[in-house]
């Protein structure tokens, strides 16, 4: 038997969840619990080492320390502003730790999509070590989509078909003022948010640039906007 090690950005997961599925509360947890059996299951392993990263001090992610305790998961207690917290970077430290200290570790998982985690899949790999990220496509970096290759686990895949069918939400459209895009000869309007932010990638990914930075966005929609905050994918 292998062993593996499971490191976790709980607020990308949390808030990527949340802005397309009720439920969120449940499930997101549910998530990292059935992330855990496919694993072991799929490569055989034991998850050695198990860390979650938020800021569970005094936010909505206080209440979840006792629930990923139950599952054998370290809660890691990180600092938050209004811009950007140090999830990142704890989770990267202790990987680099990780990798260099427990030689006996050859599976490194990852549930989180910033962009910030490639130097560290870049260190993983070069001690030849297996790497997986988990993370929905719609929240992650299109650069690390594309340096982790076939190491990529949709959290849909976790679920039955038909499974998440009635959690997901489904808002009717609410109008907003029309805006036009103009690009050479072509005009691009919009008469929703779901349509706004789709043309927002749309027009990101012409111009070759594939990072998205889709997670904090959509957190400040859901905060300031709430009715809107759910408009961005299907």
């Amino acid at each position: 038997m292998k062993y593996a090690s499971m490191f976790i950005d709980f607020e990308n997961l949390f808030y990527s969840f949340k802005n397309n599925y009720s439920d969120s509360e449940d499930m997101a947890v549910e998530i990292v619990r059935r992330a855990i059996e496919h694993i072991e299951e799929e490569y055989d392993a034991s998850i050695v080492v198990r860390r979650v990263y938020a800021p569970f001090g005094g936010t909505e992610f206080s209440g979840y320390a006792d629930d990923f305790a139950l599952l054998g998961i370290v809660p890691v207690h990180v600092f938050v502003n209004e811009h950007k917290n140090s999830s990142d970077l704890a989770m990267s430290l202790d990987m680099l730790e990780t990798v260099i200290v427990r030689e006996d570790i050859d599976i490194f998982v990852i549930i989180g999509g910033d962009r910030d985690y490639i130097p560290i899949v870049g260190k993983i790999r070069q001690r030849a070590k297996t790497l997986v990220v988990l993370s929905f496509e719609h929240a992650m970096s299109g650069d690390l989509r594309t340096v982790v290759g076939g190491n990529y686990i949709d959290p849909v895949r976790l679920f039955h078909h038909g499974e998440l069918h009635d959690k997901r939400l489904h808002r009717p459209s609410r109008d907003v003022p029309v805006q036009y895009f103009q690009d050479g000869e072509a005009s691009y309007g919009y008469d929703d948010y779901r349509s706004l932010v789709r043309g927002l990638l749309a027009t990101e990914q012409r111009y070759n640039n594939q990072e998205r930075w889709m997670g904090p966005f959509l957190k400040y929609i859901g905060e300031v906007r709430p009715e809107h905050s759910r408009y961005a994918w299907k």
